[in-house]
């Protein structure tokens, strides 16, 4: 369990986040590195761990992509920002199905927040911001709750 500067766990900050509907990004900062999880609404929609695997290699890891196919993704995204994120264009290119991208991103999501539940000694900060979604994906407190409960 993450212990908070201010006395908080992670759980603590989640349930409150949720339950309050923010919107913004929640910074997680300790001596192994940082992290964030931002939220639309309520819901976690994306984060970043210093443990998190990008969703292409985690595509190639199941089988699902060559590493061409994710170059070749990449050279598009950058060549053309208004593309989208990764997930979307691998939908779009019929690579994958969106249900598949949805599983890969909860999965990311899930593995930063047990990441940071083992972080000692942890400064956080939530700035609320504007966050857009790309997509419909999230994660919701019913899902961290039931997850937890499997864990």
């Amino acid at each position: 369990m993450a212990h908070f500067a201010d006395g908080y766990t992670l759980e603590d900050i989640l349930l409150i986040t949720s339950l309050q509907q923010k919107t913004g990004e929640l910074t997680l900062e300790t001596d192994r590195g940082k992290g964030t999880l931002r939220f639309l609404n309520g819901n976690i929609v994306d984060s970043d761990s210093p443990s998190s695997t990008a969703i292409g290699d985690l595509l190639v890891l199941k089988g699902m992509v060559t590493q061409q196919d994710v170059e070749n993704s990449l050279q598009k995204q950058r060549s053309n920002p208004k593309s989208g994120k990764l997930g979307k264009i691998f939908v779009e290119e019929g690579r994958v199905d969106n249900y598949c991208i949805q599983t890969m991103v909860k999965e990311q999501i899930f593995s930063a927040i047990q990441d940071f539940s083992t972080w000692k000694n942890v400064c956080f900060t939530f700035q609320e911001k504007e966050v857009v979604a790309s997509d419909d994906i999230h994660v919701s407190l019913t899902d961290i709750i039931d997850r937890m409960a499997v864990d």
